[in-house]
């Protein structure tokens, strides 16, 4: 009788260091998927900063365009007002000259809005490239450090297996049959 509690002391040593072992493979791929899904987060947040980058940029030369195509009229107009006839063509390039210089003038904010929105984008792109290449890095070495030890654990799962397979073959069924549904319950 007194084997056959040495034999259930050891089987019970041995499915608790089955446990552990579980265990430490569970939290491994848990911390990883974490670091991973921090990862994603950082790089989802820096392709929006870059698609709205883009957009902005886009913006700003639809702007150019339009002061441009505005600076254009505005000479024009300048040339026109050279070649008056009549009072009523002068009030009308008049208040076509202010239009135009409203125009640019509301255009050019616009512009220098835009361009102090996409100076710190481009410095929040670039804060987020940083952080972006240290969690990488962070998670490269992670997955490394996870593997090494998730490899140790399956070595150790398999020794366990195996040494558990032993002490339950020198058990009495009964005994092995009462040990299982107690440890079932706990």
């Amino acid at each position: 009788m007194n084997l056959v509690l040495c034999d259930l002391k050891n089987l019970q040593e041995v499915d608790d260091q089955l446990r552990q072992a579980r265990k430490i493979l569970e939290e491994g791929a848990a911390k990883l998927a974490e670091a991973g899904t921090r990862l994603k987060s950082f790089e989802t947040k820096l392709e929006a900063a870059r698609g709205d980058l883009q957009s902005m940029q886009a913006r700003h030369r639809e702007l150019e365009g339009e002061v441009a195509d505005l600076a254009a009229k505005q000479k024009i107009n300048e040339t026109r007002q050279l070649n008056i006839k009549s009072d009523q063509e002068y009030a009308a390039l008049t208040k076509e000259a202010a239009f135009l210089g409203g125009r640019i003038n509301e255009l050019e904010d616009e512009t220098l809005d835009l361009l102090d929105r996409i100076e710190k984008r481009e410095v929040e792109i670039g804060d987020l490239t940083l952080v972006v290449t240290e969690e990488s890095t962070a998670y490269g070495r992670l997955a490394a450090e996870t593997e090494r030890s998730q490899q140790s654990s399956r070595d150790l799962l398999a020794e366990l297996t195996a040494r558990r397979a032993q002490v339950v073959a020198a058990l009495p069924p009964a005994q092995l049959k009462q040990y299982d549904e107690i440890a079932k319950n706990r």
